[in-house]
């Protein structure tokens, strides 16, 4: 999440893979994921239930699935502010179907676009934020629930910086061998896009332990910052080591003498 926020956040409007990517960590076999995550499994699981109502909904604009999707967890989080959890957990449920079918009905009809992918991006940002922040600040909330929740959104702020950079740096190297289903390649860590859809339903179906909910999320969010973290720094490592090694290769064939050039080039 958030999402971040834990890392969910741009899984729809995936632009198709362009070409062969080259890889900075200097192994080709291995995927930049190195933290187990559920998103993963749970995808194909959930492509194929909204698969036919995406078919239902023929060539709608996936950006009005995006406005829906941002209206209805507006909505959540406005439920929240008033206590009313059970319609603000309806709601939830409403927001992330339709953020999972803008992605499927933009594959489905070829209406893929980067564009899609960061309205997609800001909509989650926008709810993930705007759903703790309404439970903190209602009028019958606990002063120390409103202080969780503000380490809450400072943890899934320094996690957004700890998988966006490494997730544009990678980008920029073409650093996975492998189609990603997400607009960016994406860290894995312990809070992903499941865990938070999970958490975020529980603080409307809970609403008397959500202290306890909030504190576990923060924590939890908080790991996986150190996850990642630790995960940047070997890989960037090991892409700084054998870049170095590559650059030196060419000197020392060189040094070994102009005869020895000469052999090789004649063999």
């Amino acid at each position: 999440m958030p999402a971040s926020l834990p890392c969910t956040l741009p899984r729809t409007w995936s632009p198709e893979p362009r070409g062969p990517p080259a890889i900075c960590t200097g192994d080709e076999s291995r995927p930049p994921d190195t933290v187990p995550m559920f998103d993963p499994q749970l995808r194909p699981v959930k492509d194929r239930l909204l698969g036919p109502l995406a078919r239902r909904l023929g060539s709608a604009p996936p950006v009005l699935i995006t406005a829906g999707s941002l209206a209805t967890g507006l909505g959540a989080a406005a439920a929240a502010w008033h206590g009313a959890w059970l319609t603000g957990f309806g709601l939830w449920v409403a927001c992330r179907i339709l953020d999972g079918l803008d992605g499927i009905v933009a594959r489905m009809h070829d209406h893929v676009s980067d564009l899609g992918g960061i309205l997609d991006l800001v909509s989650d940002f926008v709810v993930y934020a705007a759903i703790p922040l309404a439970i903190g600040i209602r009028p019958e909330a606990p002063r120390i629930l409103l202080v969780w929740v503000a380490i809450l959104l400072a943890t899934f702020y320094v996690n957004t910086v700890v998988w966006l950079v490494p997730s544009a740096i990678l980008e920029k190297r073409r650093a996975s061998s492998r189609a990603t289903p997400t607009s960016v390649v994406i860290p894995g860590g312990l809070i992903s896009g499941g865990e938070t859809v999970v958490f975020f339903a529980l603080f409307f179906l809970l609403p008397d332990v959500q202290l306890l909910l909030v504190q576990s999320f923060a924590l939890l969010t908080g790991v996986t910052v150190v996850q990642r973290v630790a995960w940047s720094v070997k890989t960037f490592r090991r892409s700084a080591t054998s870049s170095t090694l590559q650059s030196a290769r060419p000197a020392s064939r060189h040094d070994g003498g102009s005869t020895s050039t000469s052999t090789d080039d004649h063999a």
